[in-house]
């Protein structure tokens, strides 16, 4: 495992981070005691929440102290706790890490991890990295943070994008406009809300052209997730 582990990291640090649209979730200066932790919907964008995340650390720390995995990799699969323990030995030993910089974990579907929560506390207890997790709902709710982590979290919950983020993530400035309702943008602003309502605020929806939402949302488990109300609109 340990070999599949080093090669994980390795492609990590050597690609560049896919692009996003920025959404600004993750607070970056809270300490090493609080477990940052991203809960929410399959596909409402928690790993590029952390994706973001990262590319705000590497502007300010060395890429080699700044690591994500994906514990749905199948690569990892059958992963062991004690090897995501050995995660800071494994680094120490094979990668050129800054030993003056602070290490950040961000650690994506940690639910996947046997005995996850006695792993984080670990590093926690250690003082070994800034912790940043993410989950689904039903992996990570708030009362089994809680109890598992003995109140050292900071949860941030990640809903489908409202309809303001909608039209931002469309390039579509609402901020110039004035009164809408006499706006020349208007038709458009409803073409959009149109959309929004039959596909849903879900960020991969909007890179697809209208026959790949069709066949994504064909999908049982993504048309449950995507045409359930959102908590909010605007």
């Amino acid at each position: 495992m340990e070999n599949r582990i080093r090669q994980v990291l390795q492609e990590w640090f050597e690609t560049e981070i896919p692009s996003f649209k920025s959404r600004n979730f993750i607070p970056l200066n809270l300490g090493r005691d609080i477990i940052i932790s991203v809960t929410g919907v399959r596909r409402s964008g928690k790993t590029f929440t952390l994706y973001e995340a990262a590319e705000n650390l590497r502007r300010k720390y060395s890429r080699y102290n700044i690591i994500y995995i994906n514990f749905e990799d199948l690569r990892l699969l059958p992963l062991k706790s004690e090897d995501l323990i050995n995660l800071p030995k494994i680094l120490h030993e094979y990668f050129p890490i800054n030993k003056e910089e602070p290490f950040w974990f961000l650690l994506d579907e940690i639910q996947n991890v046997p005995d996850w929560d006695k792993v984080l506390r670990n590093f926690l207890d250690q003082n070994r990295a800034h912790l940043i997790i993410t989950g689904s709902n039903t992996g990570l709710l708030p009362e089994k943070l809680a109890t598992a982590l003995r109140g050292r979290t900071y949860t941030i919950q990640i809903y489908p994008l409202s309809f303001k983020e909608y039209l931002s993530f469309n390039e579509f400035n609402l901020s110039k406009l004035g009164d809408l309702y006499f706006s020349s943008k208007k038709p458009e602003i409803l073409g959009y809300l149109n959309s929004y309502l039959e596909y849903g605020g879900f960020p991969k929806v909007i890179s697809l052209d209208t026959a790949q939402k069709s066949v994504y949302l064909s999908d049982p488990v993504s048309y449950t997730h995507l045409t359930l109300p959102t908590k909010r609109i605007v």
